[in-house]
C-alpha cells in the first residue's frame, strides 16, 4: 500500500490496534484520521521515510490532540518528526536520601559510589529523565520504593528506558558501615587510671 489517504476519515473511535503496521511503503497520508474522537494507539514509530504528504492528517481529531497535543512537531499537518520516537535515554539528575553521590553527578558518568552509616538501612534513590517520555526503575522497581542496604556492600541499578526501546544503565555502590563495638581492654583500663585487681573489702565493725 502506498496511499493511506482518507484511510479513516469519519471514522470516530478505533478499536484495533495498529500500531505495528508496515508504513514504509506509504507515500500519502492525507485526512487519514480526520475527526477522530476515540483513539489510544501509539502510531509514533511508523516508518514514514516515504512519506510526502502529511496534509490535514489529524484536522478534526480531537482523540489525537489529546493524546499527542505536547508532542513535537505534532500538529494538523505534523512533520516526519512527529512519528520518530526519542532514544534519549540519559538522566538529568540523580540524588540519594541518604550520604551522597561520589563522583557529583553527570549524565555521562555511570557509575557511583557512595558510604552510609551503619545507621542506615535503606535509603530513596530518585532518578530524573531528561526526557519526559523515558522511564526509570531502581533495581527493577519504583523509584519511590526504598532500596534495602545490608553492611558492606550493595550495588544499586537504575535503568532507563527511552521512548524508542532502548536502554541506559547508571549504577551506585553503596557501602554501609559496620557496627561500632567497643571493648574495655586491660590497655584501656589502664590508660584511665583504674584498676582491675580486687580489693579486700573493708571490716564491718
Amino acid at each position: 500500500m502506498t496511499s493511506m489517504g482518507y484511510l479513516f476519515d469519519s471514522a470516530s473511535a478505533f478499536n484495533q490496534d495498529i500500531s505495528q503496521w508496515q508504513t514504509f511503503n506509504v507515500m500519502d497520508m492525507t485526512r487519514m484520521f480526520f475527526g477522530a474522537s476515540a483513539f489510544d494507539h501509539e502510531i509514533r514509530g511508523w516508518d514514514v521515510s516515504n512519506v510526502a504528504n502529511f496534509t490535514n492528517i489529524f484536522d478534526g481529531a480531537t482523540a489525537f490532540a489529546a493524546k499527542y497535543g505536547t508532542a513535537p512537531a505534532f500538529a494538523i499537518t505534523p512533520t516526519a518528526a512527529f512519528f520518530t520516537l526519542s532514544s534519549d535515554a540519559p538522566l538529568s539528575a540523580l540524588t540519594l536520601s541518604q550520604g551522597s553521590l561520589s563522583p557529583s553527578f553527570t549524565s555521562g558518568t555511570l557509575a557511583y559510589t557512595a558510604s552510609v552509616s551503619n545507621s542506615v538501612s535503606s535509603l530513596v534513590v530518585t532518578p530524573t529523565v531528561n526526557d519526559a517520555n523515558a522511564t526509570a526503575t531502581v533495581n527493577g522497581a519504583s523509584p519511590a520504593t526504598p532500596v534495602t542496604l545490608s553492611v558492606g556492600g550493595t550495588t544499586v541499578t537504575v535503568q532507563v528506558t527511552a521512548q524508542d526501546g532502548s536502554t541506559q544503565s547508571y549504577t551506585v555502590a553503596v557501602t554501609r558501615a559496620a557496627a561500632l563495638t567497643v571493648a574495655l581492654t586491660g590497655l584501656l583500663v589502664r590508660s584511665l587510671g583504674l584498676s582491675l585487681s580486687r580489693q579486700p573489702c573493708p571490716a564491718r565493725s
